[in-house]
Order: C-alpha cells, then sequence, then structure tokens
C-alpha cells in the first residue's frame, strides 16, 4: 500500500521541475481536461479522435515514467495508481463545476487549454 501512496504522491505533485518537462504533469493535465470537456463542452468527434490519441499516447508516457522511477512495481500497480489519481482528479474537477458551474476560471482555462491541444495534434493523423 506505500508504494501506492508513493506513486500517487509523485502523480499528483504539482512541483515539476523547470527544467525538465515532467509527463505526469502533463498525464495530469490531460485528465483534467478530459474531466473538464466531459462536464462543459462538446467538442465535435474529431477533436474527441484527436484528443483521445494524445491522451493514449501521453498516459503510455506517464506509464513508463511511473515504472522508471519505481521499477520494482507492476504493470497492475502501475495501473492502479494512474487510476486513482484520474478518480481524485476527476472527482475535483467534477466539484468545482458542482460549486461553480463551467463558467469559472479553473474550467475555462482547461477548456481553452483543450481546444489548443487538438489544434497541436501531438501524434500524427493516420
Amino acid at each position: 500500500m506505500n508504494k501506492y501512496l508513493l506513486l500517487l504522491t509523485l502523480l499528483l505533485s504539482t512541483s515539476a521541475s523547470a527544467q525538465q518537462t515532467n509527463v505526469l504533469e502533463i498525464y495530469k493535465h490531460f485528465t483534467l481536461m478530459s474531466a473538464a470537456v466531459d462536464k462543459c463542452l462538446k467538442p465535435s468527434q474529431e477533436q474527441l479522435d484527436i484528443f483521445k490519441e494524445n491522451y493514449e499516447h501521453v498516459s503510455s508516457l506517464a506509464l513508463e515514467e511511473l515504472k522508471r522511477r519505481k521499477s520494482d512495481i507492476t504493470d497492475e500497480q502501475v495501473n492502479n495508481v494512474l487510476q486513482s489519481g484520474t478518480e481524485t482528479l476527476t472527482l475535483a474537477v467534477t466539484d468545482v463545476v458542482d460549486k461553480e458551474g463551467c463558467k469559472a476560471d479553473q474550467i475555462q482555462d482547461l477548456l481553452k487549454s483543450f481546444k489548443m491541444q487538438v489544434d497541436w495534434e501531438l501524434v500524427s493523423p493516420h
């Protein structure tokens, strides 16, 4: 259980190094964007497909990073940590939307990020 807490702490930590991009922070942001979009936006199918593909790519990199940081953890444990983090972040977005609505600054920032991200196309289309 301590491994889960340690990895969850790593996942949810907001202190990314200024000199090195932290894929776990990127994963966290994608998760927050996903929750905000689910609650507050009706994107096109094309936007959803691009986002999903990019999110899957970032998720794969986050899995690799967690395994790199803690090499003795199993794939199942890493997946459980990411799932737990996803649930926590999704609940946080839901809480903001329930209390302040989709017009909340934090939610609007996430929706803007979503729109920028789908235009960026992290993963090339097939």
